[in-house]
C-alpha cells in the first residue's frame, strides 16, 4: 500500500512538473516571439505541440509566429522564404481549426496568412467563418475588407469597414485610409 501511494505521489509529481515546464516554455516562446526572435519562438511552440498535439491554441500560437516571421522577410525583401512562413502558418491554423471550441482566432489568422500571399479569395472565405464563430470581431472585418477591396468588391469592404467602425473607431481609422476612404 505504502509503495503505491508513493508510486501515485511520483506520478503525480511528474505530471506537475511536466505542466510547469510546458507553461514555461509556452511563456518564453511569447516573450522570443514579441522580441523579433521568431525562430526561437517557433522552435519553443513546436517542442510545446510535441508534448501536447491536440492543444489546439498552440497550434494557433504557432501560426502566428509564422505569420510574424513572414512580415519580418517581406521587410527584408526576401518573399519566397516569407511565402514558406505562410504556407507553414496557414498548416498550423488549419491544424488548429478541429481542436479549439471556437476557431475563430484559426480562421482568422489563416485568412490573414493567405491574405499576406495574395490569396484575398482564400482570405475572404477563412475571415468569412471568423465572423461566424464571432460577430464582433474587428480584426476579421478590418483584414476581409482589406481582401475584398483588393477583389474590386468595394461594396462589401464598406460594409465590413462601416461594421469595424461600431467595434473600434481607432482601427476602422486605419482602414479607412487604407483603402482611400
Amino acid at each position: 500500500m505504502k509503495t503505491s501511494t508513493s508510486l501515485f505521489a511520483t506520478v503525480l509529481c511528474l505530471a506537475m512538473c511536466t505542466t510547469y515546464l510546458h507553461a514555461e516554455g509556452v511563456n518564453e516562446a511569447g516573450e522570443k516571439l514579441s522580441t523579433g526572435d521568431y525562430d526561437a519562438a517557433i522552435t519553443l511552440y513546436t517542442s510545446a505541440i510535441a508534448t501536447t498535439p491536440q492543444d489546439g491554441r498552440l497550434h494557433v500560437f504557432l501560426g502566428e509566429a509564422y505569420i510574424a516571421k513572414g512580415k519580418a522577410l517581406t521587410g527584408s525583401g526576401d518573399a519566397p522564404g516569407a511565402i514558406t512562413a505562410y504556407d507553414s502558418a496557414i498548416a498550423s491554423l488549419s491544424t488548429a481549426i478541429p481542436l479549439c471550441s471556437n476557431p475563430s482566432t484559426a480562421y482568422k489568422g489563416r485568412g490573414v496568412a493567405k491574405q499576406l500571399k495574395g490569396d484575398h479569395a482564400g482570405a475572404v472565405a477563412d475571415l468569412t467563418l471568423a465572423l461566424g464563430q464571432s460577430v464582433k470581431y474587428a480584426d476579421a472585418y478590418y483584414h476581409r475588407s482589406i481582401s475584398q477591396k483588393a477583389l474590386g468588391q468595394d461594396a462589401l469592404a464598406v460594409a465590413d469597414y462601416n461594421s469595424l467602425l461600431k467595434l473600434s473607431k481607432a482601427r476602422a481609422a486605419l482602414l479607412a485610409q487604407l483603402l482611400g476612404l
